[in-house]
């Protein structure tokens, strides 16, 4: 599957997927917020990167991804990971393998920038997908939004 980098994050479409998926996970951008520079300026500060499958020429699924590490508090030990921020795809896709490529996409990436594992916050209605992928719960890790974490290696199952 061929996937498209988006880089210009005030694209119409994409901000009409990406403002879908947010309404699915119960954050409602209001019409005239203008997150998308903070975006841009996330990506380019963070290697963040934003890739999309096109199916019948609209955007059917999108991930956010970027290298990341886990630290000790002193420092002293690091963990390099694949941190996806997130991940969805159009209901009219979902089941047909989509959100599987886009994760294995981003996998194969991160592996690339030398991550060992891959690391993610999700909602609890995609718990069975993740599952699937090889993800299980971590329960040594804490997000930040206290979010459950789940992890796997790169290299999947």
């Amino acid at each position: 599957m061929d996937m498209e980098e988006i880089r210009d994050f005030t694209d119409p479409e994409f901000q009409e997927v990406f403002r879908t998926y947010f309404t699915e996970i119960g954050v409602n951008l209001k019409p005239d917020t203008d997150i998308w520079d903070e975006i841009a300026a996330s990506a380019e500060k963070e290697g963040m990167v934003c890739r999309a499958l096109r199916r019948e020429g609209a955007i059917a699924g999108f991930i956010f991804f970027q290298p990341d590490e886990l630290r000790s508090r002193t420092g002293f030990f690091t963990r390099p990971v694949g941190f996806i921020r997130e991940l969805w795809v159009r209901p009219a896709y979902r089941g047909q393998g989509l959100g599987r490529a886009l994760v294995e996409h981003a996998a194969a990436e991160l592996e690339k920038s030398g991550a060992a594992e891959l690391i993610l916050t999700y909602d609890p209605d995609a718990f069975g997908f993740y599952q699937k992928l090889g993800f299980r719960e971590d329960p040594a890790c804490t997000a930040k939004n206290g979010e459950t974490v789940v992890t796997r290696p790169v290299g999947g199952i």
